[in-house]
């Protein structure tokens, strides 16, 4: 993507520290600037030195140094989306009194902090196979035992904090994807049937006193959703619902509560993506046509082509 015309110009960092140490030293001179977070690593170091850039720059945030990296825990969050009336699934923390045999099978295993353990997700069927995945894991306290839900469906409430007043306009369905992340979704506005929940969503980012872009997952089961997780940085859904009519970051970056309409679009990753036609969950010619038909591609713009070109020739050799 640094190939893209609309950068004025690219800076790489090895570290995340790195990131970190420009930053408090140029914030001076870049007082102003706003800082866009696409993960969890980068979030979390912008957050330990939130007293160092707060009042320089616009970033994500939580109010105080630290807080965004302790809603990291999946754990602190799903006890905090509970308390403000979302379902959640039946969670265990991995710790001296965890009991094996309290556990209903299949069960789903997971870090408790993305930054721990990224996407490792497993299923386990049987109590064999729940202690061959935790030991995978350097320090057990880092796992969380999770009810496994049925999903009939899994969606993404997208949406940004703006001076304390949230925005929702959309939600993702997701429809595919790989290794934990979305690679093929539809982009479309709130149902009536959702508003509660979307209700409930903005009194969860108010809770924490979260500002910034987000993204609150959820899988849905016989007609209840039940909350995943909430990533407090930049959603990789917000692309698409940019391009679907309701541009959060320009709203963010702007300072200003008020987005446009989002129309119904499917969105694609289509390198990633693809790899579902490899594994044969979807065949060719339907992975083509819904690609050609999707009006959000993240790779591919004829508006920008520079970037799906340069990814081409990395990826050929």
């Amino acid at each position: 993507m640094a190939s893209s015309h609309y950068l004025s110009g690219t800076r790489l960092f090895v570290s995340p520290e790195g990131l970190s140490t420009a930053l408090v030293k140029e914030r001076q001179e870049r007082k102003g600037s706003i800082l866009i977070m696409t993960n969890d690593i980068v979030a979390s170091e912008i957050d330990k030195h939130y007293n160092d850039l707060n009042g320089f720059y616009q970033f994500a945030n939580c109010g105080v140094q630290g807080r965004i990296q302790e809603y990291m825990d999946k754990n602190l969050q799903s006890e905090t989306a509970k308390a403000c009336g979302l379902n959640i699934p039946i969670t265990q923390t991995v710790d001296d009194k965890f009991d094996y045999r309290s556990v209903a099978y299949p069960c789903v295993v997971k870090p408790k902090m993305s930054i721990r353990g990224g996407k490792n997700i497993e299923i386990c069927e049987n109590e064999e196979v729940l202690r061959s995945a935790i030991v995978t894991y350097d320090n057990a306290s880092d796992v969380l035992v999770q009810q496994k839900i049925n999903k009939e469906k899994e969606i993404v409430l997208v949406g940004c904090s703006i001076n304390g007043e949230v925005i929702i306009p959309a939600i993702v369905d997701k429809h595919r994807e790989n290794k934990g992340g979305t690679t093929y979704a539809t982009v479309r506005p709130i149902t009536d049937q959702e508003s509660d929940l979307v209700v409930k969503c903005k009194n969860l980012v108010n809770v924490i006193h979260y500002e910034g872009l987000f993204g609150i997952e959820f899988m849905k089961q016989e007609d209840l959703y039940y909350f995943t997780e909430m990533n407090l940085r930049t959603d990789a859904t917000t692309y698409g619902v940019t391009v679907s009519g309701a541009n959060l970051p320009l709203a963010y970056a702007c300072n200003e509560a008020c987005v446009g309409m989002v129309s119904p679009i499917n969105m694609i990753v289509e390198w990633k993506d693809l790899k579902n036609v490899l594994s044969g969950r979807v065949s060719l010619l339907k992975w083509f046509r819904e690609m050609k038909n999707a009006a959000c591609k993240y790779y591919y713009s004829n508006k920008d082509i520079k970037p799906f070109f340069m990814f081409l020739i990395k990826r050929l050799h």
